[in-house]
């Protein structure tokens, strides 16, 4: 019973934020240039003041019947969601963390179908202007409770439900301080899906896709939801469909043939069909077989007029980019075209600019639930990681474009011309170098370094209780070098005290670099 009523108040609170918001559009503006004398912006006189502005809400079935019939408008929705997660993510360990941990974590994001949820909820927030993946957690607690991450034991599931059947309560939160601050407390939902009934659910519980932004009035009228990607172009591509049809029609129509007949009149006037049909019927026959038409001399002409098309193209032009950019798409996916290459590049740039276009997407709309969803993994004590939050899991998009075999060794040779300037001025040491390159399951182009236990220490400094390497002991006549033991690590000198590399995990590292920068100086 209570449900109900608070549904009844809902709806009553939203029809009438929504009648507020119509009547204040309709208060003339007196604002701006006029000219009494010519009627330039006098109401009446300049057809620019008849010109409103007007905001209403798609329905649930205009957007998706939409969406079913026109292509542009299915594209528009669903192809930024599905280039997106297309190549999806890769999930590593840092610092020698157990590679195995990152793929038990990918392991649980499958048995989720997380790549898929993903998809689909952002797809539904442009299509419907909203949409929320419902975390299914066994914390122990109610629904209307905040989710605990730490009493999860399980995720059981993630499911994703339409803005249609989720409805906020009245309770927002004001508290400055909340990360849900200006937002519903609560949503109630009620899914399509067999008339389940959940009753009201924690935000917490509930990742939201919010649809494409709207002012903080029309968001609260739209029930704290966005807005369809359809809406703000419906008029526009209604414009572009009209435009392109007529043309289709003026080609159709480009070739008209004009027959010229004595007493055609009278022929029409005097129900004499006979004597007309069986002579339109005698000039096809003989266009048909003899390439020709066959006229009266004295009494009949025929003529084939043709349609100017001058200017068609150039009007199309105009409409399609104006199609393009409500779309917020670039133009050759919003017409569904290939990459058309630049000079010398074969489509590359602009396959590769349509990739940064979706990696800015990615990062805009996907890395805040995507983080969240790979901490509740982690939370769940029955999980791949039995509850502990890793502090050496990191993850990335993988990239929708790859470089061929000629840009591999490209970067290959650019890496090595690097590594070899780090090798010679002491930076790295041939085995640091092996083991960033080579030394994980790829290639890799990241560096990294193990710093010093005392960062602060002079290299010439020597600390207590620390054996130095005596610089005597030279192994050769030619060695003017030495090792020296610093805090814990071991770096080469030169004789004349000057650090030449390090620091290094090992004396025997050192000696190989020892023996390296040697051999090259006799050399």
């Amino acid at each position: 019973m209570t449900d109900k009523k608070d549904k009844i108040e809902h709806n009553k609170r939203y029809n009438d934020r929504l009648e507020n918001l119509l009547n204040l559009t309709k208060v003339a503006r007196n604002d701006g240039w006029y000219n009494a004398l010519t009627g330039l912006g006098v109401e009446r006189k300049d057809p620019r003041t008849g010109m409103k502005y007007e905001w209403k809400p798609l329905s649930e079935l205009e957007v998706e019947k939409l969406a079913a019939t026109d292509d542009i408008a299915r594209r528009v929705v669903y192809y930024p969601p599905r280039e997106a997660t297309r190549k999806w993510i890769n999930l590593r360990m840092l610092n020698d963390a157990d590679p195995q941990i990152a793929k038990k974590i990918n392991n649980e994001l499958i048995r989720l179908d997380v790549q898929k949820k993903i998809r689909e909820a952002w797809s539904w927030s442009r299509l419907y202007g909203g949409a929320a993946i419902f975390i299914a957690a066994d914390d122990s607690k109610e629904l209307t409770e905040p989710l605990d991450l730490k009493a999860i034991r399980k995720i059981n599931a993630l499911n994703v439900i339409s803005r249609h059947e989720i409805s906020a309560s009245a309770e927002i939160s004001n508290d400055l301080a909340d990360p849900n601050w200006g937002k519903p407390k609560y949503y109630n939902i009620t899914s399509r899906l067999g008339g389940t009934y959940l009753g009201y659910v924690h935000h917490t519980r509930l990742i939201k896709f919010e649809g494409q932004p709207l002012g903080l009035n029309l968001n609260q009228v739209n029930d704290y939801w966005g807005d369809s990607v359809l809406s703000a172009m419906l008029q526009i591509l209604s414009d572009f469909n009209l435009a392109y049809s007529s043309a289709a029609n003026v080609i159709n129509d480009f070739r008209v043939g004009i027959l010229k007949l004595k007493d055609l009149a009278h022929l029409v006037a005097s129900d004499n069909n006979n004597a007309l049909n069986q002579r339109i019927q005698l000039m096809q026959y003989s266009k048909s077989v003899l390439s020709a038409i066959a006229l009266d001399a004295d009494n009949e002409d025929f003529e084939q007029r043709s349609t100017p098309l001058a200017g068609v193209k150039d009007v199309l032009d105009q409409i399609t980019k104006r199609l393009t950019a409500a779309t917020e798409m670039p133009h050759t996916i919003v017409m569904g075209e290939g990459a058309t290459g630049t000079l010398g590049g074969g489509g590359k740039s602009e396959d590769n600019n349509l990739a940064k276009w979706i990696h800015g997407l990615q990062e805009e709309y996907l890395t805040k639930p995507i983080e969240q969803i790979l901490e509740l993994i982690q939370s769940a004590r029955i999980g791949p990681t039995n509850g502990k939050i890793l502090e050496d899991l990191t993850w990335d998009f993988i990239p929708l474009t790859q470089p061929n075999e000629q840009e591999i060794a490209n970067f290959h040779k650019t890496q090595a011309e690097a590594d070899n300037i780090y090798w010679q001025i002491g930076v790295l040491d041939s085995e640091e170098i092996r083991n960033n390159r080579f030394g994980g399951d790829e290639y890799s182009m990241e560096t990294s370094v193990e710093s010093l236990e005392n960062p602060e220490m002079e290299p010439n400094q020597d600390p207590k209780n620390e054996p130095i390497a005596n610089p005597n002991n030279k192994s050769d006549s030619n060695r003017n070098d030495y090792i020296k033991k610093v805090a814990g690590s071991f770096f080469v000198y030169s004789e004349e005290g000057k650090k030449l590399a390090g620091p290094f995990k090992n004396k025997t590292s050192a000696e190989k670099r020892l023996r390296e920068i040697e051999y090259f100086k006799n050399k």
